[in-house]
C-alpha cells in the first residue's frame, strides 16, 4: 500500500478473528475501515465450537453470567448486560448461516457437543454438521463411530467408551481404510491415487473433490457394516458419527447426501486440535471479508502512534511493511485486535507498551469504558478501543489466563466487537 493522503474513519490493528469480524460489522454498517494485520491469529486454534461462558455449569446461561459479574467485576463482561450479549450471538448466527446456535426461549444457551476425546464439551454455538442431538438416544439407540485405519489412533474406542459410561446406548466400531475407498473413487478415472503422505488437508480436498459421488461412499460403508455388525440391524442404527475430515467446501453436502443415501443421520465430532474446523472456519470469515471488499494489509507491524493536534481526535499510526519500510496513516479511531498470544512490535514487551501509550497521556492498564475504549488520564474519550481477547492485555487485574479460565473462547471477540461497531456507528453515522 502507499501512504495514505486521507484520513481512515477506523484503522483495525490485527487481523485475527476480532478484527476481522469487527470489520465486517462496521462495513455492514457503511463505516469506512482498514486492517492492518501482521501475522496469524488466534482463530487458528478454533475447534469447531463457540465458546460463550461454562460458570458453575450451569445451563441457563443468564444467571450464571449475572452470578459471574458479581463475582468477577473485573472482567469484560462485567461491563455488559445479558441482553447486549445474546443480541451479539443472535447477529452473529444470522450472518453466518453455517453455525448453529442454541437458543431457547430467545436467548442463547449451552449445548453439549461430542469430542473426538469422548467428553462432552458446552458451547452456544458449533459448525453445523457436528452431533449434538444427545435427547434422541436411549437404551435402543444405535451409533457408529467411524475409525479410518490409516488415523492408527485408536480415538473411536476412546470415544465409545466414555459414551458407555454417559448414556445408556450401543456403541459400535466401524473400521474403513481412506485407501480403499479413494480405490473405489478411481476405479473409472485416468487418475493416480492420492500421493505421499496422507494429511488431514489431503484428505478434506479429496472429499471435496469427490463429493459427486458419495454414493460410492454411502456403498462402501453399508458393506463394511454388514461385515463387521452383522448382527446389527441396519434400520435401528440412530447416528452414524464421523472425525471432521469429510471436506474443507463441501462436507455439509457430502453428509447431508450421506444421510439421505443411508437413511440414517450422520454427523461430525469435535475435534480437540488445531483442524480443519479452524481451516473451515476461517475460510467462512475471510468470503465475508472478501465480499464486503474490506481492505486488509499484510505483513504491517504496529509500531507507534501520536494524536494529531486538531479539533477532534485524530492518530497518526507508523506500520512497518515486511520491507522495512515505515508507512504513517492517519485515523479518526483505531482499534486494537491483537491476540493475548501473538502480539508484535512494542506490544510485545509489556515496558515498551505501557510507555507507548503514557507518551499519549493513556495509562495501562486502563479504566476502560462500557464500550471498550480506552480513556486518557483525565477520564477523556481517547477514540482508540480494544476488542477480543487483546482486553486482557489492557484492562486492571487481568492476564491471559483468565481467558482461558472462564471459558469466553471467541464469544468474547463477538461480543465486543458487536458494542464497539454499536457506539461507533452513533459517533460516525
Amino acid at each position: 500500500m502507499n501512504e495514505n493522503q486521507k484520513a481512515i474513519d477506523v484503522s483495525i490493528i490485527g487481523g485475527g478473528f476480532s478484527g476481522l469480524y469487527l470489520g465486517i460489522l462496521l462495513k455492514m454498517k457503511g463505516i469506512n475501515c482498514e486492517i492492518f494485520n501482521s501475522g496469524t491469529g488466534a482463530s487458528q486454534f478454533w475447534v469447531g465450537t463457540m465458546d460463550f461462558l461454562d460458570y458453575h455449569h450451569n445451563k441457563d446461561l443468564e444467571s450464571s453470567f449475572n452470578e459471574f459479574k458479581k463475582e468477577i467485576p473485573h472482567h469484560p463482561y462485567g461491563y455488559l448486560n445479558f441482553n447486549q450479549i445474546n443480541r451479539a450471538f443472535i447477529e452473529f448466527s444470522a450472518q453466518f448461516p453455517e453455525f448453529t446456535f442454541s437458543i431457547e426461549n430467545d436467548k442463547i444457551t449451552n449445548k453439549y457437543v461430542l469430542t473426538t476425546l469422548g467428553n462432552l464439551k458446552p458451547c452456544v454455538g458449533m459448525w453445523n454438521t457436528i452431533f449434538h442431538e444427545f435427547e434422541q438416544l436411549d437404551n435402543s439407540s444405535i451409533v457408529i463411530l467411524v475409525d479410518f485405519s490409516e488415523f492408527n489412533n485408536d480415538a473411536m474406542y476412546l470415544v465409545a467408551k466414555n459414551l458407555k459410561e454417559t448414556f445408556s446406548c450401543t456403541y459400535k466400531i466401524l473400521k474403513l481404510s481412506l485407501k480403499k475407498l479413494f480405490d473405489y473413487w478411481e476405479e473409472n478415472e485416468n487418475q493416480t491415487e492420492i500421493k505421499g503422505k496422507l494429511s488431514e488437508y489431503k484428505i478434506a480436498n479429496y472429499f471435496d473433490t469427490h463429493s459427486d459421488k458419495v454414493i460410492i461412499f454411502g456403498d462402501y460403508i453399508q458393506k463394511e457394516l454388514k461385515n463387521q455388525n452383522s448382527e446389527i440391524n441396519l434400520d435401528k442404527i440412530t447416528s452414524i458419527l464421523f472425525p471432521p475430515i469429510l471436506g474443507l467446501k463441501a462436507e455439509r453436502k457430502i453428509i447431508n447426501l450421506l444421510s439421505k443415501y443411508l437413511n440414517i443421520e450422520c454427523r461430525e465430532l469435535v475435534a480437540l486440535s488445531p483442524s480443519l474446523m479452524s481451516k473451515r472456519f476461517n475460510n467462512s470469515i475471510s468470503e465475508k471479508v472478501k465480499e464486503l471488499e474490506i481492505p486488509i494489509h499484510n505483513n504491517f507491524t504496529f509500531i507507534e502512534f501520536d494524536k494529531i493536534d486538531d479539533q477532534d481526535t485524530n492518530w497518526k499510526l507508523k506500520l512497518l511493511n515486511k520491507d522495512g519500510k515505515i508507512i504513517n496513516v492517519r485515523s479518526r479511531f483505531i482499534v486494537f485486535a491483537v491476540g493475548t498470544l501473538f502480539q508484535e512490535g512494542p506490544l510485545a514487551e509489556v515496558r515498551e507498551f505501557k510507555e507507548l501509550f503514557e507518551k499519549n497521556s493513556i495509562s495501562i492498564p486502563n479504566k476502560i469504558s462500557s464500550s471498550f475504549e480506552l480513556l486518557f488520564n483525565n477520564d477523556r474519550k481517547s477514540n482508540i478501543f480494544v476488542c477480543g481477547s487483546a482486553l486482557f492485555s489492557f484492562m486492571k487485574h487481568l492476564d491471559g489466563e483468565d481467558e482461558i479460565k472462564y471459558g469466553t473462547g471467541l464469544g468474547l471477540s463477538i461480543i465486543s466487537g458487536a458494542q464497539i461497531a454499536a457506539q461507533l456507528e452513533k459517533i460516525i453515522i
